[in-house]
């Protein structure tokens, strides 16, 4: 190997760890107990013929086999593809199949079943042409899901520049409510705190309940989380975490506030399935409003003329893998394009939106960020989501599909308290109220499912 394998810097860090390293219904799990199963699973990965270069689908539960699982691959010097713990059907089959994967390990608290799901067979080039420790799916919120591979290299570094940042450490117990298919739960979360030698304590879900009987002391969690904690009077829970940070979704202004009021301090964080975190709020550091944060060690940023920001980082991810083309498409000059639209003030940057998001009506653009700022300062309104809807006169008109906390509040009342606060172009033209905004598991909203 030209690199450290994961499973080499795990195993020291477990080694070391006492017997609280994962814990998951209120029993803990040592590091020990991990690494003897990852032995376990080792061997019976290499009985299947599972060797360097392999990839393998894995379908996680928040379980300390988890761990195991990915430490066995490592040490073979597989891949894992992650996918959701319930995935089934159609859905995973062409997820396996876009990566070659003859093979999914399926993860429970009560085990580890290996299933063979294609023949053991000679990959194209272009799947051969990428190998790496981590395979993730972007969440497929503007477009179809893309294979993000990881190297052993932007794992480690990302777990040492969050690690810094944050002063993540022995001492820490991060409270975990997150899936492990994403680089959020996974990277971010199980391998960032157990790669700086503290524990995890697994919930069901992440409600004030469990949040306060897991005792932890680092919390990381979506905007909805700490809006139904909000809902329900509950932010206290948040108090005694020393460290609390929000993100893979935007966090609204009056949210954060909110919060802000309750004498606690929410940090934010942004990043790509591709990039890991690149943006980031230091710990202890206040931001200016609106803003995510500034780039993280490792991290250069450059804006494009129409707003585009492009990044290079030392956690930047390997390609998609069997798209070379679009890996390549998706550089200009060495800087990967985000497609997020954002302002850079002193460093700190503000999220604008998705560059596939704006809405361009009379020629005007329209950041849907701005209007659902605006919509959701209403008192009766709960959230709210703006899309750009086709129009023969406009090119596009403003639609806002709207989640009232009052059922009394009508469309004409809206527009009427947004109109001080929106130009005349950014205005809805039309309010559709709905019952939900369609979300994916990590709490972004599905535009595509709007309008």
């Amino acid at each position: 190997m030209t690199e450290r394998n994961l499973a080499e810097v795990l195993t020291t860090m477990m080694s070391a760890s006492g017997s609280r390293l994962i814990v998951e219904h209120g029993r803990p799990s040592s590091g020990a107990r991990v690494l003897e199963e990852a032995s376990r699973l080792e061997a019976l990965f290499a009985g299947h013929g599972i060797s360097s270069g392999d990839v393998v689908g894995v379908a996680a539960a928040r379980t300390w086999r988890s761990l195991a699982v990915l430490v066995a691959l490592w040490r073979r010097d597989a891949m894992a593809a992650m996918v959701p713990q319930g995935a089934s059907g159609p859905y995973l089959e062409q997820r396996l199949a876009a990566v070659g994967a003859a093979f999914l390990v399926r993860t429970s608290s009560a085990g580890v079943v290996v299933e063979q799901v294609a023949d053991l067979a000679p990959r194209s080039p272009g799947v051969e042409a990428l190998q790496g420790a981590l395979c993730i799916f972007t969440s497929g919120t503007t477009g179809l899901p893309k294979a993000v591979v990881h190297s052993h290299r932007s794992i480690l570094t990302s777990v040492e520049v969050l690690g810094a940042l944050w002063e993540l450490g022995p001492s820490d117990v991060l409270v975990h409510g997150l899936p492990l298919h994403h680089v959020h739960g996974l990277i971010v979360g199980l391998l960032g705190v157990i790669g700086r030698g503290g524990s995890v304590a697994f919930v069901e879900h992440l409600d004030a309940e469990r949040i306060t009987d897991a005792a932890g002391t680092v919390l990381f969690a979506v905007p909805t989380t700490y809006y139904r904690l909000a809902r329900r009077g509950a932010l206290g829970v948040l108090a005694p975490h020393r460290l609390v940070v929000s993100g893979s979704a935007p966090l609204q202004p009056a949210l954060a506030q909110e919060v802000a009021d309750a004498g606690l301090t929410l940090h934010e964080r942004y990043g790509m399935t591709e990039t890991c975190i690149t943006v980031a709020q230091p710990l202890g550091v206040a931001r200016p409003p609106r803003t995510v944060g500034r780039a993280v060690q490792g991290a250069r940023l450059r804006v494009a003329d129409d707003g585009e920001l492009l990044v290079r980082c030392s956690t930047m991810f390997e390609g998609y893998l069997g798209q070379a083309d679009l890996t390549a498409a998706s550089f200009t000059e060495g800087w990967f394009a985000t497609g997020d639209l954002v302002e850079v003030t002193d460093g700190w940057v503000e999220i604008k939106g998705r560059k596939k998001e704006l809405i361009i009506t009379g020629g005007y653009n329209v950041h849907p960020s701005e209007v659902e700022e605006a919509i959701a300062s209403h008192p009766g309104v709960e959230e709210a989501a703006v899309v750009g809807v086709d129009d023969p006169e406009y090119g596009q008109v403003v639609v806002a599909y709207v989640v009232r906390g009052d059922h009394q509040l009508s469309e004409a009342a809206l527009v009427e308290h947004v109109r001080p606060r929106l130009n005349a172009y950014q205005r809805p033209r039309q309010v559709r109220f709905v019952d939900a905004l369609p979300r994916n598991e990590m709490g972004k909203v599905v535009r595509g499912q709007l309008g």
